[in-house]
């Protein structure tokens, strides 16, 4: 599902790539996140969402 492979400029370094399997599993992962986010939001306000994501990104600042 990855590819690695080495760097051309830097023998030290190691490139990872997602094979064509490993993108679908990417996008479907992706997708049933998504959904899931949506169900587990569906009773917040508009507001509250707002203020959620405010709080997530103060959160996120700090680290």
């Amino acid at each position: 599902m990855v590819k690695l492979e080495i760097d051309e400029k830097d023998a030290r370094a190691r490139k990872v790539y997602l094979t064509e399997k490993g993108k679908i599993l990417h996008d479907d992962l992706v997708k049933l996140g998504s959904r899931e986010g949506q169900q587990i939001l569906s009773k917040f306000t508009d507001e509250e969402k707002n203020m959620l994501v405010e709080f997530l990104e103060r959160i996120n600042a700090n680290l």
